[in-house]
């Protein structure tokens, strides 16, 4: 399938309401940004929202952060339409991403769901499965939490990683202050935030990039 990618910037445009509705029905309420701060991050350009098209019709997205104070970006949101996916939509979107980050000589950082765990168990395995055949690896013993988005439940995670170059671990105060910045820069948590305190530490000294997931 012949895809078209474009960055949307104009959220009165038709085609961001149809991004909308890819997002709401992709994600849980606890792992999804209001909207009106996933606006107000396109429109100020704090993210780029990319979007997969074919015959002018939107069939998944993908919204990334450059961080430019470390050599990392970060995929916040990625999804394919429920009436795409199976297609390889998703895998042409983070193939995207990809070449993008390694122009820019950047590792890109993905959150996804920890498998064996929830009422989605089997999609968490796909969507885990989806990464590591695609590039990904997993820092391997780095706990994560993501912070609930509705004041509900938190959600534990994983943190993968797509590297610029190749490599097989990396510092274990570089993951920490990894993790910091998304807390405070994607989620908006003070320094001190209890949640993020409560796992941080447990980083160990050099993390190394595993395929292999151990619960």
């Amino acid at each position: 399938m012949k895809l078209q990618f474009t960055t949307l910037t104009n959220t009165n445009h038709t085609k961001f309401r149809e991004v909308v509705s890819i997002y709401e029905d992709s994600f849980p309420a606890n792992e999804r940004q209001p909207l009106e701060i996933f606006d107000e991050r396109v429109s100020a350009g704090k993210t780029e929202l990319i979007v997969a098209e074919q015959n002018d019709q939107v069939m998944g997205f993908v919204v990334i952060w450059d961080f430019n104070s470390m050599a990392n970006g970060f995929i916040d949101y990625l999804a394919v339409s429920s009436k795409f996916r199976s297609k390889g939509i998703g895998r042409q979107l983070l193939r995207f991403v990809c070449q993008k980050a390694r122009s820019l000589g950047k590792d890109l950082i993905i959150e996804t769901e920890y498998p064996g765990e929830g009422e989605n168990m089997a999609e968490r395995e796909r969507r885990l499965q989806f990464y590591l055949n695609n590039g990904a690896f997993i820092l391997g013993q780095v706990p994560y939490i993501l912070p609930s988005l509705n004041n509900t439940s938190n959600t534990k995670m994983l943190l993968l990683v797509i590297p610029a170059e190749n490599r097989q671990a990396y510092p274990g105060n570089e993951i920490k202050k990894l993790i910091k910045l998304i807390y405070s820069e994607v989620y908006q948590k003070p320094a001190d935030d209890k949640l993020m305190l409560s796992f941080i530490n447990q980083v160990p000294e050099t993390v190394f990039l595993t395929k292999l997931f151990k619960s």
